[in-house]
């Protein structure tokens, strides 16, 4: 089930583990971690490879990623916290308690 996330505040956070999710930067690997609502729209948090992308709309032809980072650090660190954050219309994304980038929607 999608959890509705509907006011204009908010934040979601996700762990990549590579011990229980054995090879997840395997450039053969595709994972959907995080489906929500944001802003009346369905919401995606996927990974491709070493590729993390916060993605509206997967799947459909209105499909639009808004955030796309590559975890370079992969090998060193096994376990990855990412946190999405928005306030109005500005979405943050910081990775391993670091600022990565904002943008607006």
């Amino acid at each position: 089930m999608m959890k509705n996330i509907s006011n204009s505040n908010g934040s979601v956070a996700i762990w990549l583990n590579q011990e229980i999710n054995q090879g997840i930067f395997n450039d053969d690997k595709k994972y959907l971690w995080k489906k929500f609502k944001l802003f009346g729209k369905e919401c995606s948090i996927v990974s491709e490879g070493t590729k993390v992308s916060v993605v509206l709309e997967l799947g459909t032809t209105k499909e639009k990623k808004i955030i796309t980072l590559s975890v370079e650090d992969y090998k060193s660190i096994s376990l990855h916290k990412l946190i999405l954050k928005w306030v109005d219309n500005k979405i943050t994304l910081c990775v391993n308690n670091k600022y990565f980038k904002e943008v607006e929607i």
